[in-house]
């Protein structure tokens, strides 16, 4: 992987029909209301330098504040599939959170119905659409948790929606955390939660079907703060 100059995002892979790149967070998958830039209007300047045939094409989407893997399709033919292989559940996606508590039992399935709210968010509705999220604590810190989650369906916001409705949510995530997540001590850099592996079906990856982006740096240090002793809590210095 090489490193993003000013005005580039970091390519992870590429093929003939599809790029994979590194989605820094704070910058949209999309142009959207209220940004002048997003991963995809950046790729699309980077690689018009190289006289591609098809502009990159959106395929699915990362929340604003979540960093990680991105697909894009270079191709109608991979744009097709792609679309096609995201629809079905083809495409297997994997997430590391940093969570305030620890997610009891260690390891399991949340099984929660969620419905879109007039606010916008998403919220556990016996009568909303389904949605099931597979997690397994990976380390466990005095008051939080590094936890790898596995969305099996694909609803807005459904990680993050998930972890608060189990009483765990997402460091950084003062929509779905409430004003407790406030003073949690030490800081969160930014929303914890990173994009960070995701396989394809093989008649798709072109050889090595997982892609992996390793943790930001900033994560990576703040992981490193919560490691010493009696890091992590609500009022913790």
């Amino acid at each position: 992987m090489s490193d993003a100059v000013p005005g580039t995002v970091i390519i992870i892979r590429r093929t003939e029909h599809w790029i994979a790149v590194d989605k820094p967070a704070g910058l949209p998958s999309r142009p959207g209301p209220g940004h002048k830039a997003s991963v995809l209007s950046i790729l699309e300047t980077q690689l018009r330098t190289e006289s591609t045939p098809h502009p990159p094409g959106v395929v699915h989407r990362l929340d604003l504040g979540t960093s990680g893997i991105l697909l894009f399709s270079l191709s109608p033919e991979g744009h097709r599939s792609l679309v096609e292989a995201f629809k079905v559940g083809q495409v297997h996606k994997e997430y590391l959170a940093i969570t305030a508590g620890h997610p009891h039992p260690r390891r399991g399935l949340i099984n929660l119905a969620l419905r879109r709210t007039s606010s916008g968010l998403n919220t556990p509705d016996r009568s909303g659409k389904p949605a099931r999220t597979r997690y397994e604590t990976r380390e466990r810190f005095a008051a939080s948790a590094l936890v790898r989650t596995e969305p099996l369906t694909g609803r807005m916001h459904q990680i993050r929606a998930h972890l608060a409705a189990r009483g765990t949510p997402v460091l950084g995530d003062l929509q779905y955390g409430g004003a407790e997540l406030r003073g949690f001590r030490p800081r969160p850099p930014r929303l914890c939660l990173h994009a960070w592996r995701l396989r394809l079906p093989a008649e798709l990856a072109n050889g090595e079907q997982q892609i992996e982006c390793p943790l930001p740096d900033e994560l990576e240090r703040y992981l490193d703060r919560l490691r010493g002793t009696g890091a992590g809590g609500a009022g913790a210095r």
